[in-house]
């Protein structure tokens, strides 16, 4: 359905003239990204706004996206797979922050901080087989990953110890950067196992 709608779009703009016939491929398949990204990001905001927690619903996304979109890791081979990881990885996060005794948060953060960290800095960035970077551009994407995960962890440290009160917001940094770290682990194993 989703890819029956990106090229309904595409022939409009081949037929105004808009892009090229030779371009059409590549234009569907950046309006399917878009749009599963929006499917999947209004699909989270709708389960934080139901669930009343829209602040850590936004602190995933922002971690999750920003980092993501610089370290590569696992790419489902269909949109609705990808669709459904990225609600499950949010639900995992989400379950994770609201059944953790408060007594625990601190050092669970602080674990998942050290894993993510370690992990994300050494593993990222990943070049992704059906999006290939350059040499130049995997330098770049490796600078930005390494700032983002320093700059969250270092954030997350900080209000742990500065304001407790919202320990909530510090252990979702730390668990979503520890999904990230999984999706760059399952990555090297799928490249290394599954060739």
């Amino acid at each position: 359905m989703l890819r029956a709608m990106c090229e309904d779009v595409s022939f409009v703009l081949v037929r105004n003239r808009i892009i090229s016939e030779d371009d059409r491929e590549v234009y569907i398949y950046g309006l399917e990204l878009i749009l599963n990204s929006l499917l999947v990001v209004g699909t989270i905001i709708t389960l934080g706004i139901l669930i009343n927690r829209l602040i850590i619903t936004a602190v995933f996304l922002v971690v999750f996206w920003s980092i993501r979109s610089y370290s590569g890791g696992y790419h489902a081979n269909q949109y609705w797979k990808c669709y459904c990881i990225g609600c499950f990885a949010y639900l995992s996060v989400i379950t994770i922050v609201h059944s953790t005794p408060l007594l625990h948060m601190k050092l669970d953060s602080l674990i998942f901080l050290g894993i993510s960290y370690i992990g994300i800095f050494c593993m990222a960035p990943l070049n992704s087989e059906k999006n290939p970077k350059t040499q130049e551009e995997m330098k770049k994407n490796n600078v930005i990953t390494r700032m983002l995960i320093s700059s969250y962890t270092l954030i997350a440290i900080i209000g742990i110890f500065i304001y407790p009160k919202g320990m909530d917001l510090w252990l979702t940094i730390a668990c979503t950067q520890l999904v990230v770290t999984i999706f760059l682990m399952i990555t090297i194993l799928q490249r290394r196992y599954l060739r």
